[in-house]
């Protein structure tokens, strides 16, 4: 699938843009969702290396909103030679989110009190189970046709989709927590496309 380059625009001390992405990747008809990528580009452009994405796992933690935080701890000559990009995964914030919540979408508001997490009785397991099932059943009535493209393997696909749109021949990447198995999963699935991984 061709794949052009991103059109970054200003969003703050950031550049934010979107690659777009088959919502399936085994029926591309299906059609297109938009992974939402931001970056903060290399303070020394001459010796630039290429782009770092980093992945603050999860899952489904966002990037974007992650990014300065990133910033704050990556050493100068890190933030010189590379673009540091971080994105929304697909069912994450600002790329085709799964939502489960009237509230999500400004609807009612956050949820009343929540069951015990660790029930230690049969009434309260059966009422942390029956929570459970409304929200699953919440989830697919808000979202059910996201729900079964939103996964490691999806977002490791669109990870390389995104490597592509930088200009980057190879990947240099940075998972933190869940995003270790999305960086293995990757390596996995392309590797002859890792330039280098942590």
């Amino acid at each position: 699938m061709p794949v052009s380059p991103v059109a970054w625009s200003a969003c703050g001390a950031l550049q934010c843009g979107s690659v777009p992405v088959p919502l399936d990747y085994a029926e591309p008809q299906l059609g297109t969702i938009q992974i939402a990528v931001a970056r903060h580009p290399a303070t020394d452009p001459a010796a630039r290396i290429g782009s770092l994405v980093i992945n603050p796992g999860g899952p489904g933690g966002s990037g974007i909103n992650d990014l300065p935080t990133e910033l704050s701890v990556l050493t100068p000559e890190v933030v010189a030679r590379f673009d540091v990009v971080s994105f929304d995964p697909r069912g994450v914030q600002r790329s085709a989110p799964v939502e489960c919540n009237p509230g999500e979408s400004g609807g009612q508001g956050p949820p009343g009190p929540l069951p015990d997490p660790v029930p230690s009785a049969p009434p309260t397991e059966q009422a942390l189970v029956s929570n459970d099932e409304a929200y699953a059943s919440q989830c697919e009535s808000m979202s059910g046709r996201m729900l079964p493209f939103v996964g490691t393997v999806d977002t490791a696909r669109d990870l390389d989709v995104i490597r592509r749109a930088l200009g980057d021949p190879l990947l240099t990447f940075i998972g933190h927590s869940y995003g270790t198995l999305l960086g293995a999963t990757y390596a996995q699935m392309f590797p002859t496309h890792v330039r280098a991984m942590v």
